[in-house]
């Protein structure tokens, strides 16, 4: 889609991007970092991780208490 466009062009240029969403399945295709924020904390960083949705589902569920 369009906004997975502009991030590979933007990526080109050595730009950071923030981008926030509670879609799993869209932050794990676009982001090269992920992040959980709780209670406005980062609870949970590392590069893209190598797990399907459903695994980062999980970790969300446990860094979060399950809140989505």
């Amino acid at each position: 889609g369009m906004l997975a466009q502009v991030l590979r062009y933007s990526a080109r240029g050595r730009r950071t991007i923030v981008m926030t969403t509670h879609n799993l399945p869209r932050g794990l295709e676009l982001g090269d970092e992920i992040a959980i924020i709780a209670e406005g904390r980062i609870v949970y960083h590392e590069e893209r991780p190598e797990k399907d949705v459903e695994s980062f589902a999980g970790t969300y569920a446990r860094y979060t208490g399950g809140r989505r």
